[in-house]
């Protein structure tokens, strides 16, 4: 064995784009929780949580950025919670950025942004998998 895993490219691919869109959920956050009371009459009864300020859902975007930041760095050593977590991330986006599509104006960005989230769907289902090696230690001698 040559010591390169298989689909190690897509593994990561997919790890780089997952921290990637893990910060920019975290500084999202970040502004939420800065920008929540200068500019709390614009979202007013606007918000599914807490319309009077964007503090929970600031928080809520700190907390999910940290953790796809640390999936994305677990996905380099193939961890199985990592992959699971990439998968959801990855289906929510490409779902949400599909209705996007519909728009005008922004069907560019959604199109790329739906064709990057299957593409870290394809890396996670088709490699994220435990290599066969591993799998094959793990069998019981017969």
């Amino acid at each position: 064995m040559n010591g390169h895993r298989k689909g190690g490219g897509w593994i990561a691919f997919a790890g780089v784009l997952l921290i990637l869109s893990g910060i920019n959920t975290f500084v999202n956050g970040l502004w939420a929780l800065n920008a929540s009371e200068t500019i709390k009459d614009s979202f007013e009864d606007t918000l599914l949580f807490s319309d009077k300020n964007l503090d929970t859902w600031g928080w809520i975007y700190v907390v999910v950025g940290i953790v796809v930041v640390a999936a994305g760095v677990a996905i380099f050593s193939r961890a199985q919670w990592a992959r699971w977590v990439g998968i959801v991330v990855a289906s929510i986006g490409a779902i949400s950025a599909f209705f996007w599509l519909f728009n005008p104006n922004f069907w560019v960005p959604a199109l790329v942004s739906v064709t990057l989230n299957v593409l870290v769907l394809h890396a996670l289902i088709s490699y994220g998998d435990r290599d066969e090696v591993t799998h094959r230690l793990s069998q019981p001698i017969r």
